[in-house]
């Protein structure tokens, strides 16, 4: 990732931005009105040589169950996969009794990826599972102005 590259998030409102807390690690956003706070974490990778992955939906859904089992994310519930304006994505949705709710997406464009996560300690409310679409489907990658590289 190149320092003029980054991640675009619309957020709604109700929800921060925890970035600077973590600089080293995913951009990530929290929705404080929760009694118990959700988080909402993105982070993509750029392909800058080599063979052009070229993924399908199936191959993003894979992806995003192989990374829930892998944190363990609890049972699979669904998967569904589409287009976006990134390009296409896949994602998977999980259940524990520690955590009722998460999801996983990986978008791509062909060439670069986008991952986000969408983790509830509580059962969410509609509202939150509406914000949450309503960013995953705006998300992009753009250059940041030279005069804002630092």
């Amino acid at each position: 990732m190149k320092a003029n590259e980054v991640i675009k998030v619309k957020l709604p409102q109700g929800w921060s931005d925890y970035a600077r807390e973590n600089p080293e690690g995913p951009a990530t956003f929290v929705r404080d009105i929760n009694d118990e706070p959700s988080v909402f974490q993105v982070s993509f990778a750029l392909q800058r040589s080599g063979e052009i992955p070229d993924p399908s939906c199936e191959d993003l859904i894979e992806l995003a169950k192989s990374t829930g089992e892998n944190m363990p994310a609890g049972d699979l519930i669904k998967t569904s996969s589409g287009t976006c304006v990134f390009g296409i994505f896949g994602t998977a949705i999980f259940k524990s009794k520690e955590t009722p709710r998460t999801q996983i997406w990986y978008f791509s464009n062909g060439c670069n990826f986008i991952l986000a996560t969408h983790i509830c300690p509580g059962v969410p409310e509609p509202d939150e599972l509406t914000e949450v679409q309503a960013m995953v489907n705006d998300l992009y990658i753009a250059k940041r102005p030279f005069w804002k590289l630092r």
